[in-house]
């Protein structure tokens, strides 16, 4: 990995951790993963619709790799409220 890829990769690393270090960051990035099917399948018998939303969960997989990344104590506190919420 260059030095500047590193650097872009510390940096989006450390925008994260600052992101999840808030209740309303967190739940931001809970709803972005939802929003991106990560939590559910992504077949509907329809080819098309189902690439699409294969699409969307693909991001929000980057997304919470990201954070496993940068902090995962922080995912598993976002995933904790999710709980207490019933969701």
């Amino acid at each position: 990995m260059m030095r500047d890829e590193k650097a872009e990769r510390d940096q989006l690393e450390n925008d994260i951790d600052s992101v999840m270090s808030s209740a309303e960051g967190r739940r931001v990035m809970w709803w972005v993963m939802t929003a991106g099917n990560m939590f559910k399948t992504t077949f509907t018998g329809s080819s098309n619709t189902s690439f699409f939303n294969e699409g969307r969960r693909a991001l929000a997989l980057e997304v919470l790799q990201c954070i496993q990344r940068a902090c995962p104590e922080k995912f598993a506190q976002a995933q904790e409220e999710q709980l207490r919420k019933g969701k």
